[in-house]
Parts: structure tokens; sequence; C-alpha cells
């Protein structure tokens, strides 16, 4: 600021948007999309409190739509908000929640951007945001005024990568829950008793409402339309996502039968397969140093493509018919020889 212009200077922050507020507790669901209604029943009706409110993000209007008329078939009482809504059914959906009329709100990005609530408990990612600043500006919505939040994140597995995203953008390592583990911010699954309690009622709403089969249907469509204009994640979260692991060691510290002897199994392969490697590089590398240097010359660069076709498709030919025998006795030698090498090479 100019010293003559009269005003204190201002500090501005330029990292706000890569930081989350201690006040916010994170929770991150992993689970199948189909089992998403059934956990999203569970999180409303048993683990947040009948006072608290919360902000649910879909992807689609269609999403919001869908999840409108199962919660209402389940007995839970809820506003909406999407884009296309027209603006008298908008300001009555918006007075249901901040009159605390509806205690969960159903919205998209798109409408979620003019609504400021300030005091908020509790926000569900349904479908997880493709940006990290766009998980920052939903969860941002909780934890103001020194008041405590949660984030609740349900994540499939195609979603997977966008959540190593966010853990980058922050610069935390991710953190998989165990049994004993008491801190937030986890990475875990849902035990698959709760999801298959609430997954007979979602099936049996739908059994009952034609309304909620065609906009379940529906949201499917436009799930597979989202796909497609979703941006990629990072060239990075696409490397970090290919664990080093098979499916019985994610959980470090289980003490299941199969997690242990994977884990003695690979504190016993784990020599074998570093000598394996380092021959196989040694390997590459003597070759490369031992391959001789023919330099080229026009001449040898004469050969047009269909030439080069032609060339290929005679060796084909050659290499063809060279493995085909003269007769059936041929046809019986042959054979012979296949199972005698297989069981040189087996037993």
């Amino acid at each position: 600021t100019s010293p003559t212009s009269g005003t204190e200077p201002v500090l501005i922050r330029l990292d706000v948007d890569s930081k989350l507020s201690d006040q916010i507790k994170l929770s991150f669901f992993h689970l199948r999309v189909d089992d998403k209604p059934a956990l999203l029943l569970h999180l409303l009706r048993n683990v947040v409190k009948p006072q608290e409110q919360t902000v649910v993000f879909a992807a689609t209007k269609h999403h919001v739509e869908y999840l409108k008329e199962l919660l209402s078939s389940e007995g839970l009482e809820c506003a909406y908000i999407y884009s296309a809504l027209d603006q008298t059914a908008r300001k009555i959906n918006i007075g249901k929640f901040v009159h605390r009329k509806a205690m969960v709100l159903l919205v998209t990005d798109v409408a979620a951007r003019g609504i400021d609530i300030a005091l908020l408990d509790n926000v569900i990612n349904y479908n997880f945001p493709s940006k990290a600043k766009l998980f920052l500006h939903r969860v941002g919505r909780v934890g103001r005024a020194g008041r405590s939040g949660t984030a609740y994140s349900l994540i499939c597995p195609d979603e997977m990568p966008y959540v190593y995203d966010l853990y980058l953008f922050l610069g935390r390592p991710v953190q998989f829950a165990s049994p004993e583990h008491t801190q937030e911010g986890v990475f875990g699954r849902v035990p698959q008793r709760i999801l298959d309690d609430e997954s007979a009622h979602v099936i049996t709403s739908h059994e009952n409402s034609l309304d909620l089969q065609n906009l379940l249907r529906v949201s499917e469509n436009a799930y597979k339309q989202y796909l497609k204009s979703r941006p990629n994640p990072s060239h990075v979260t696409a490397l970090h996502f290919l664990v080093k692991c098979t499916i019985f060691e994610i959980n470090s510290s289980s003490k299941t039968p199969a997690s242990e002897v994977m884990r003695a199994k690979r504190s016993k392969d784990t020599r074998l397969v570093d000598k394996f490697s380092k021959q196989r590089e040694d390997r590459a590398a003597e070759s490369r140093l031992q391959q001789p240097i023919n330099p080229t010359t026009t001449a040898d660069c004469d050969i047009t493509e269909k030439e080069e076709s032609d060339l290929n498709v005679s060796m084909g030919e050659v290499l063809f018919l060279s493995f085909l025998p003269a007769s059936l006795n041929g046809l019986h030698e042959l054979l012979a020889e296949i199972q005698r090498f297989l069981q040189h090479l087996y037993f």
C-alpha cells in the first residue's frame, strides 16, 4: 500500500485454499457405488445427531431427485436445490432448511454456490469431487466461527484417484483405518452387516415405488454422462493408486489367518524377488553393452512400406507352414513332443 494513501497495510494469505480448519473432522468410507444409498441412510439415521443440519453433495440434479425420493420414502424430511430448479421452489426449499423444518439439504455444486449457511454441522460427499479445491469449498462450510463439524465422504473405486489427489494437495499421507484406530481423517471401509441391514430397506423401497425405480435408472444414466465429462486425475495419482500389496495385506494390523499367511509368505519371498529383479536388470544392462552398433546407410533405409509389409506377410507364411505336420503321423509326433516338453517343464 502507498504510504500516502492513508490506509493500513493488509495481510493477504495465498495458502488459504490449501488448508483445512482444525475444527473439521474428516471421514472417508470405501464402498461399492451400489451401496452408497444404504450408507447414506445409515449416516443420517444413526451417526448424524437429530439436531444437526447436514448438506449432501451429489453429482447431478438427477441424483438429487433420486435421493430426495428415497429419503422421503424412508421418513427422512429433506430439502433439495439444483440449478434447473425454478426460483420459487428454490426459495421454499432454502427456507425449509434455514428454519430447520428439514435437517438435510440435497444440493449440487453449481446450486450450492449461492447458498451461505453460517451454522452447519455436517457435510456428506455422496459423490466425491474431482478437484481438491472443490472438496475444500464443500467441507469449508462446516467448522466456522469456532464450531466443530464433520465431513463424510463416500468413496467408490473409480473415485479413489481423486482421494489421492486431495491428500497430495493437502500434503498429508493417506492413513488407513485399523480396529484400534481412534484418530480422525483415516480411510476405511464400512462393515458389511451395516450395509446389508440398510440395503434391505433400500430394496423394499424400490419394490414398492415405480417412481423410485425410474429415478434410479435416470440417475445411473446421468452418472455415466458425468464420468465422461469428469476431469482426469493427475498422472502422479494414477501411479500412487496401484498399491504394492495384495488384498489380504491392505489392513496391515489385521490378525486374520489370511493376512498372517500373506505376511509370512511375503517375508519369505522378498529376498528371492529382489534377487530376481537384480538379475533381470543386470542381464538387460549387459545385453545393451554387448549389442553391436551397426551404422545404417542410405541404401538400408530405401525399403518402402509396401516391401516391408510384403516381407512381414512372407515371413508369417513361412513360420506358419513350418509348424504344420506333413501327415497325420506327423501331427501325432508333434503332440507327443509337446506333451513331453510340458511334463519336463512342470514335473
